[in-house]
Formats: C-alpha cells, sequence, structure tokens
C-alpha cells in the first residue's frame, strides 16, 4: 500500500497561480516520484492534483578546447625605449577573447613575464632600456579561460642613444641690408642620423661676447631685423639633430655693421633698378629702394 504523499517544502515551491501552489518535485532516485522534474498543484485543502508532463534539459558542457596557437609573432624596435610587437590571430571553437604577450631580457633570456593582455593582435612594449635585447612569446585565450600554446619567440635590440653632434656650420656670413637688418648664411651642418635645425645667437657691439640666442631656423639662411642703426652686431650658429645633440661653431663666429645714412653727409648716389648705394665720407651702404619711397639729397649736388 502506498504511502501518503508529503507537501512540497518551501524550498521546492517555485510559484503561485490562481488554482493555488505550484511546486517542482526535486526528489532522486528511490523515492515515490520519478528523477526527472514535474509539476503538481495544491488547493487550499491540500489536495493534490495529478502530475504534469515531464521536460528535460541538458547543462552545457564545459569548455576545454584552448585556442590555436598565435603565429607569425615579429618584433621591431621603433627607438631607443620601445618595441613594437605583431602576430596573426588565433582561432577558437567559441571564440578568442585576447592575448598574453610575455617577455624576457637579454640575449638568451629563459625568464619570461607577462607584461601585457591586449584583445587584438598588436602590442607596443614601451619604457625599455636602450641597447638592450628583449625577447618576446604570445598565447591566446577564450572566454572559459583556455589557454593556446606559446608562439615562437621573437627577438629585437632597442636603438643606442645618438650622442654624435652635427659638425660644426661652416662659411656663416652677415651682410648689412638696412638700417635695421642683417642677413645670415651658412654652409648646412651634417649628422649621423639627420640635421633637424640651427641655434643662431647674438651679441651687440664690437668686439662682444655675451652671446643670445635669436632665432631657430631649419634652413640655413635667417633676416636679422629690428636692429638698431650704427650698431655692430656679433653671430655665431649651430646646429642641432633629433636627439637634441648640438655642435658650437668654431671662433666667435662673424659681425656686421648696420649703416647710418645721413642726409647731409652723402658725397653721390648711385642706382640701379630697384637697388640703390650711397658713399658717404666714412662708409658705403646698400640696399633696396622700397615702394613709394624717392632719393632725393640737395646737399649732394654742392
Amino acid at each position: 500500500m502506498m504511502s501518503a504523499i508529503a507537501l512540497p517544502s518551501a524550498a521546492q515551491r517555485v510559484g503561485v497561480g490562481s488554482g493555488g501552489t505550484y511546486a517542482w518535485d526535486r526528489h532522486s532516485g528511490g523515492d515515490l516520484f520519478p528523477d526527472d522534474g514535474q509539476a503538481v498543484a495544491t488547493d487550499a485543502a491540500g489536495n493534490l492534483s495529478s502530475y504534469s508532463s515531464t521536460a528535460t534539459a541538458t547543462t552545457t558542457a564545459p569548455d576545454t578546447t584552448p585556442p590555436s596557437t598565435p603565429a607569425g609573432l615579429a618584433a621591431t624596435a621603433a627607438g631607443t625605449t620601445q618595441i613594437n610587437l605583431a602576430w596573426t590571430a588565433s582561432t577558437d571553437n567559441v571564440g578568442v577573447t585576447g592575448y598574453r604577450v610575455e617577455r624576457c631580457a637579454g640575449a638568451g633570456c629563459t625568464t619570461f613575464a607577462q607584461v601585457g593582455a591586449p584583445t587584438g593582435t598588436t602590442f607596443s612594449d614601451s619604457g625599455l632600456t636602450a641597447s638592450t635585447s628583449y625577447t618576446y612569446r604570445v598565447r591566446a585565450t577564450d572566454v572559459a579561460g583556455n589557454l593556446s600554446g606559446y608562439s615562437s619567440t621573437a627577438s629585437a635590440t632597442t636603438a643606442t642613444p645618438d650622442t654624435t653632434p652635427p659638425t660644426a656650420p661652416t662659411g656663416l656670413t652677415a651682410t648689412a641690408i638696412s638700417s635695421a637688418q642683417i642677413n645670415l648664411a651658412w654652409t648646412a651642418a651634417t649628422d649621423d642620423v639627420a640635421v633637424t635645425g640651427y641655434r643662431l645667437e647674438r651679441c651687440a657691439g664690437v668686439g662682444c661676447s655675451n652671446f643670445a640666442q635669436v632665432a631657430t631656423p631649419t634652413g640655413t639662411t635667417f633676416n636679422n631685423t629690428g636692429l638698431a642703426p650704427a650698431t655692430t652686431y656679433g653671430y655665431r650658429v649651430r646646429a642641432v639633430d633629433a636627439a637634441g645633440n648640438l655642435k658650437v661653431t668654431t671662433g666667435t663666429g662673424v659681425s656686421s655693421t648696420v649703416p647710418t645714412i645721413i642726409e647731409d653727409q652723402i658725397r653721390a648716389w648711385t642706382l640701379s633698378g630697384q637697388t640703390f648705394s650711397a658713399t658717404t665720407g666714412k662708409q658705403t651702404a646698400a640696399g633696396a629702394i622700397n615702394a613709394g619711397v624717392s632719393l632725393f639729397n640737395p646737399k649732394a649736388m654742392d
């Protein structure tokens, strides 16, 4: 004779409907109820309905398949403190979620440590030491945490710092163009990497030596304007490269004096197209005739 059926416990009840409380049977083998779940209904008096039809489901099996091994790892030095990495993407039965980049330092090193976890197939490793060999390897991971095998290793050596300055510029000339301008020109310097520009320095007065930087041209000429009339200026120039190495010119540079032309001292004008030269008792000046300017000196007719 069948024994009485106890009501489902609170832990087995899954909801309340208009017809009463619905419970889910979770009895296991050897009990009165079958192993697969069945729903029953009760009323206020505790009467139980007959069982519903059964429903079954199977939980998903764990993903234990690792991604494929990354291929084609390449390492390229990008200056004295950075190495760039790239590789071919891995594949996975579910999906690759990222990569683990490992590095060791020194030729023939084997003590790898993780230095990055990019989601893509490139990685820039910065903050490195100059003139140092680094070796890398990469593996892929998926959403379940499965790790692929390691890629082949790739090595690169960071660049050696550039400590060689450019050669000294040569042939520096300074030519007074007007009472407020001196034009400078020089021969280009050379460098083991590349010259990036020049530093032009100037001092004022005959025999001056207190030079101060006044310009940073990238080419080999410079027009220095806004100068004081009848003043001697000394100049020197040095070249600079991308690493900031500088080369000073030999000596103290060159000097030039901006002219002062006083009309009552002028003895002769010479006009040629749009240029002029004027000779006084002390000096000769030359320059361009600005548009709309007339040269007139009645005392030159004395």
